[in-house]
Parts: C-alpha cells; sequence; structure tokens
C-alpha cells in the first residue's frame, strides 16, 4: 500500500507528539541527524560515557527508559521555563536554538541506583534515581 506524502506526514507528525518530549535518546554513532527525534528505545546497558541527546524543550527533570528503567533528578538545572542557563547553552547541539535544543552530552550508570549525564563543554552534571513516577508528556 502507498501513503500519500501528505498522509505519512500527518502519520509523523501524531507519532512525534504522542511519544511526548524530553525522552532523550543515547546515540551510538556521530551521526548528526537532520531534525532531533524524541523517541526513546529500550537499553539494557550503557558503556562508560556513551553519547546521548537530551532534548530539553520542557526541561531536564526525567530521562525515559535507560537500562529499562525511567530515571529522575532533585536538582534539574533548567525546568523548562525562562532562559537557558549559559552553562547549558554551551552544549546545545546548535547553540542558536532557541525552543526545543539538544544538550549533547554523555550518560553513564554509575551504580544500581545512579544515573549521570554529563554535558560537553561544560562542568554540568545531572544525577538522576530510578523513578516510579508517572512521567507527564512533556517532562
Amino acid at each position: 500500500m502507498k501513503m500519500s506524502p501528505h498522509l505519512l506526514g500527518v502519520f509523523l507528525l501524531v507519532m512525534i507528539a504522542a511519544s511526548g518530549c524530553n525522552t532523550g535518546s543515547a546515540v551510538v554513532t556521530t551521526t548528526v541527524p537532520t531534525a532531533p527525534t524524541t523517541v526513546t528505545t529500550a537499553h539494557t546497558t550503557l558503556a562508560v560515557g556513551e553519547p546521548y541527546r537530551f532534548f530539553i524543550h520542557c526541561g531536564m527533570r526525567y530521562i525515559r527508559n535507560i537500562d529499562g528503567r525511567n530515571w529522575e533528578t532533585d536538582e534539574s538545572p533548567y525546568d523548562g521555563v525562562g532562559p537557558f542557563p549559559d552553562e547549558l547553552r554551551q552544549a546545545f547541539l546548535d547553540p542558536n536554538e532557541a525552543v526545543s535544543p539538544v544538550v549533547l552530552g554523555s550518560i553513564e550508570i554509575t551504580a544500581a541506583d545512579t544515573l549521570v549525564f554529563r554535558a560537553r563543554n561544560s562542568g554540568l552534571t545531572v544525577v538522576s534515581h530510578p523513578t516510579g513516577a508517572n512521567i507527564p508528556g512533556c517532562a
């Protein structure tokens, strides 16, 4: 069955909207996609310092589906409101992005209940712990 370009576009928008935002994704290659995606896949293990793209449109409180778990930080460096901190902007994939930036960095599970995100080009570190909280669609 062939899908019209218009129908394909609508389908993709619905899929992106349904996936929520700020899920982040672990990245194995250094190829930069033409447009960021909010789809997250399950990861059973993470290498030390595995590259990670943190989608922060709605803040940096949650990381979804890493090692089969969702993670939450107590000290988010950005809550999704107001201007982006300079320390965070240094790690943006596109430093001029004003609405839905992607923060580049690395992610590591340092203990059974501790996940650490380290932003590139910055001293910014976000420490998270497993959560059973119901994560909002845009969180």
